[in-house]
């Protein structure tokens, strides 16, 4: 992630889930806690299953998309990007438990340029790219 003004919440497994957020992070982590209002900034949020669940349906922010349901009963771990009605970018990384968290470490920032991934383990199973969204710029006079 790029953008220095990313901000990081962390929703259970606060420590395996810091670990994650510096590997995928290339700046110093601006950390926010659950409880705070949503940040009107970029996010990354990670964390465990119920918990990521819970934050995003308290805020209004769009749940685990129908595309990660694949290999329900192997998947460990769920990554996507989406984007609040205001433009700011969310990547969500919601895990089973801190040991998904601890083995998405190594190759979750080798799929920088994918919309959305599932994993088993340390591995994969499935991945994708969003349809691109014709973007407009309105001028006035």
């Amino acid at each position: 992630m790029l953008d220095p003004t990313t901000v990081t919440v962390l929703t259970g497994a606060d420590e395996a889930g810091a670990a994650l957020a510096r590997r995928v992070v290339e700046h110093p982590l601006q950390l926010r806690s659950p409880e705070a209002p949503l940040p009107a900034a970029p996010l990354l949020l990670v964390g465990l299953e119920r918990d990521v669940n819970r934050y995003l349906a308290r805020h209004g922010l769009p749940l685990r998309p129908a595309e990660l349901s694949a290999t329900p009963d192997r998947a460990t771990a769920w990554v996507w990007t989406a984007a609040r009605p205001t433009g700011e970018p969310v990547t969500v990384v919601s895990a089973r438990d801190a040991t998904a968290l601890v083995a998405l470490g190594r190759p979750l920032p080798h799929y920088g340029r994918q919309s959305w991934l599932v994993f088993a383990g340390d591995t994969a199973t499935a991945r994708g790219i969003w349809p691109s969204r014709p973007q407009s710029i309105r001028l006035d006079r």
